[in-house]
């Protein structure tokens, strides 16, 4: 009767070399699971491009959950047969909600990124130049609605030393045909200038600028006046559109904003 004594909740129930692969099965699901995180995080970064909003592929940390979740329900199984496996059940669940939260940023953010090429046709028209639409576009949207500015206030509230952030628009042209003839039109155009002079530069809102440092195409177009490239000659709060473009990565980077200019 005293042989049966706790014979079904500790380990010595299973055969030696069954407890020894178990322990070592625990052992390798508690080292693993502080690996998902950072390899979460490396899968998502090998997916992201100029054109790929930061949370795109947050869900693929989701791919991670098993690891954690087989600590955490193995965890659970095997401490009620007799094993110490508590530390597996706490990391379990602290990696498991940690790759449940950044996997989610995918869905939270989904309406902060947008993806609708329809865009660029827009900024043409507004822009009076056409612009390739064929390739990979986000846009986060800093404002809802832009305002259709037919005249220019000087009553406007000043956001952010003077600007006031409506978008950016990340873009990967990929129809080689299209770029071909957008290439030789930008070289024909007195719209595009290849350098952004000093004056120029001073209207242009450092979280555009220093996204595109490095390309070679630039415009500033001026919706209220119809103007490019130019700085006003009064002063007011003036809605721009800022393109730049790098030929040899057919990239684009295109922002709406308004400006307080003060002469």
């Amino acid at each position: 009767m005293g042989s049966s004594k706790g014979s079904g909740n500790t380990p010595q129930a299973f055969p030696h070399r069954t407890s020894v692969t178990i322990k070592g099965m625990m052992i390798l699901l508690f080292i693993l699971s502080f690996f998902s995180l950072p390899s979460g995080l490396a899968l998502e970064s090998a997916q992201l491009s100029f054109s790929a909003a930061a949370t795109d592929y947050s869900w693929m940390f989701f791919l991670l959950l098993p690891i954690p979740l087989a600590n955490l329900i193995l965890g659970v199984v095997y401490k009620r047969r007799g094993f110490k496996t508590t530390k597996n059940i706490i990391v379990g669940i602290i990696f498991t909600i940690l790759l449940c939260i950044y996997g989610s940023f995918t869905f939270i953010f989904s309406g902060t990124y947008l993806h609708n090429l329809s865009f660029i046709d827009d900024i043409s028209s507004e822009v009076h130049f056409s612009l390739p639409d064929r390739g990979h576009i986000t846009t986060q949207k800093f404002q809802e609605n832009v305002p259709n500015s037919s005249s220019v206030s000087t009553t406007s509230k000043v956001v952010e030393d003077s600007v006031n952030y409506y978008s950016m628009s990340s873009i990967e042209f990929t129809d080689e045909e299209q770029i071909s003839a957008f290439k030789t039109a930008v070289n024909g155009s007195k719209f595009w200038v290849t350098t952004v002079t000093t004056p120029l530069s001073s209207i242009i809102p450092m979280l555009y600028s220093t996204q595109s440092s490095e390309f070679n195409y630039f415009m500033v177009y001026n919706v209220n006046l119809g103007t490019y490239n130019t700085v006003p000659s009064k002063s007011g709060n003036y809605r721009f559109i800022y393109i730049a473009y790098d030929s040899s990565g057919n990239k684009m980077l295109i922002g709406e904003y308004t400006y307080n200019v003060t002469l």
